[in-house]
C-alpha cells in the first residue's frame, strides 16, 4: 500500500516447491521482489519459470545444487529478452533456497533476504543469523564492477536543495540519469545490467540440525 499512489498492485511473488526432483527431503521456496512498470510481470515470470530450470539443473544428482542456482539464474534473466512485456526498466530482486536433507543453499540476487531462526532453550531471545547479503551498488566488489562497466553510482540529488542527497546510493548510466536502481543485483533490468548490475545469485550453503 502506498498512500499517494492507492492503485499501486503487488509486485511481489513468492516461489513454494515441495517435493523437488520427487525428493521428499528436497523442498525450493523464495521470494522475488518486483519493480518499475512490469515488475509484476517479471516476479511472476520468475516464480514460473525458476523451479522448472532449477529441477532441471540438479536432476538426480544433489552436488548440482550450487551451479543449478547460476544456470536457472541465467537462463531466466535471457529468457525475459523474448517475453511480451519490456525488461527494460522493470526487474526483481530474487532470494531461493532449497533445503536438501540437513544441507541449506541459498541463492541471492538484490536485496530480498533469506535468514534462518532459532529457537533456544535456555535463553529469552531467538537466535537470528543473516544467510544472505543485500546487494547494495556501494558495496566495494559490487561498485568495482559497475564502475568498471561503464556505470554511476550515487543518490537521488535534491535539485531544490543545493544537490544534497536523498536516499540510498543508485546505479546510473554514466550520461543520463536513469535507471536509478537501488540494488547492484536484479534479474531483468536490462538498462542496468549494461552498466554492470548483474543477475547471478550470490550461492552460500548452509548445514542444519536434523
Amino acid at each position: 500500500m502506498i498512500p499517494n499512489n492507492p492503485n499501486k498492485v503487488n509486485q511481489d511473488a513468492f516461489i513454494l516447491v515441495p517435493n523437488m526432483n520427487n525428493c521428499n527431503f528436497r523442498h525450493y521456496f523464495g521470494v522475488c521482489d518486483g519493480h518499475g512498470q512490469n515488475g509484476r510481470e517479471v516476479s511472476n515470470f520468475l516464480k514460473m519459470r525458476l523451479p522448472v530450470l532449477m529441477a532441471k539443473g540438479i536432476g538426480g544428482n544433489a552436488s548440482n545444487i550450487p551451479e543449478a542456482f547460476r544456470t536457472s539464474y541465467i537462463s531466466t534473466n535471457t529468457e525475459l529478452d523474448h517475453q511480451s512485456f519490456d525488461p527494460s526498466l522493470s526487474g526483481s530482486t530474487c532470494c531461493t533456497l532449497i533445503f536438501n536433507g540437513t544441507r541449506v543453499t541459498c541463492g541471492n540476487a538484490g536485496d530480498s533476504r533469506a535468514i534462518k531462526v532459532g529457537f533456544p532453550e535456555s535463553r529469552a531471545f531467538l537466535d537470528v543469523e543473516a544467510l544472505s547479503i543485500d546487494h547494495k551498488p556501494d558495496l566495494p566488489e559490487e561498485t568495482e564492477r559497475i564502475l568498471k562497466a561503464g556505470g554511476r553510482i550515487d543518490a537521488f540529488r535534491d535539485p531544490y536543495n543545493g544537490g544534497e542527497m536523498i536516499g540510498p546510493m543508485r546505479v546510473w548510466l554514466k550520461h543520463q540519469d536513469l535507471p536509478g536502481l537501488a540494488m547492484s543485483r536484479s534479474i531483468g533490468d536490462k538498462v542496468a545490467q549494461s552498466v554492470g548490475v548483474s543477475p547471478i545469485p550470490e550461492v552460500k550453503e548452509f548445514l542444519i540440525s536434523p
